[in-house]
């Protein structure tokens, strides 16, 4: 009391269990390195943010805001807090220069994706990984099989690979089930920084729930309804009749749909 700094009880854990639970000041408490909660780096989200208005006259793909995923070992998380995600061969703030991990065979960047799960192998144990905001830029597709020297990002699948440090923004520590609380409060993010950045209004999805369309599948387009609409901008659908039996296909890009026209 008497308007003192905040303490905290503590426990501990073992082999350290046997000693008596603590009172401590709320500043000297950090969270562990496993365990989900905000990492966002001002300085870093000062470049992101000019890296962000420096696109402002590119059409609005490339200022589309991506919530990617990025795993890493344990080793590595502090060092990426304080200076973000680099590509091998830069150097971090106290000298330290970033080595290749885990190879480049879609090109030299930073490796992400839109899928939690995916690469979750890369974080050797940790069940974290951290959840940024990106910047494609002008992205490569799928048929060049890598980041081409002219281009900003490159997409396969789930899969994402950034040019520079500068298009990506770590915001938060995740687990799974952190992360679709987390990536909602991205979303957020992303829609205050293309309205404060670029005068962007928020992006009105171009089919709305129960919407009639048609989906292309294995080469042919397959009525369908639109039942659930992401804020990543993809849709998941129910096919129609007589398609109605066919399992649901989710997290549809909307390059894949075209209206139906009943008439």
């Amino acid at each position: 009391g008497g308007g003192g700094e905040e303490k905290i009880s503590v426990a501990w854990d073992p082999p350290f269990a046997q000693w008596a639970p603590e009172r401590v000041a709320e500043h000297a408490v950090i969270p562990r390195m496993n365990q989900p909660r905000e990492v966002c780096n001002f300085d870093v989200a000062l470049q992101f943010v000019k890296k962000l208005c420096s696109m402002k006259d590119r059409s609005s793909k490339a200022t589309k805001l991506e919530v990617v995923y990025h795993w890493t070992g344990e080793e590595n998380v502090q060092k990426i807090v304080e200076n973000n995600l680099k590509t091998p061969g830069s150097t971090n703030a106290d000298g330290s220069a970033v080595q290749r991990l885990n190879g480049d065979a879609y090109g030299k960047g930073i490796y992400a994706a839109t899928d939690l799960n995916y690469g979750k192998g890369f974080g050797r144990g940790l069940s974290c990984a951290f959840l940024c905001l990106a910047i494609p830029g002008h992205m490569s597709q799928s048929q060049t099989m890598k980041l081409s020297s002219r281009d900003d990002s490159f997409k396969h699948g789930p899969l994402r690979v950034y040019r520079t440090s500068e298009q990506v923004l770590p915001l938060f520590f995740t687990d799974s089930n952190s992360s679709a609380k987390l990536a909602e409060c991205a979303w957020d993010i992303a829609d205050l920084l293309k309205e404060r950045a670029l005068g962007q209004v928020k992006d009105e999805a171009e089919f709305r729930k129960g919407a009639r369309v048609e989906a292309l599948w294995q080469g042919a387009f397959w009525k369908a309804e639109v039942w659930h609409v992401h804020r990543d901008g993809t849709y998941d659908l129910k096919w129609q009749h007589p398609y109605h039996f066919w399992p649901a296909e989710l997290r549809v890009s909307p390059d894949r749909l075209r209206r139906y026209d009943e008439s």
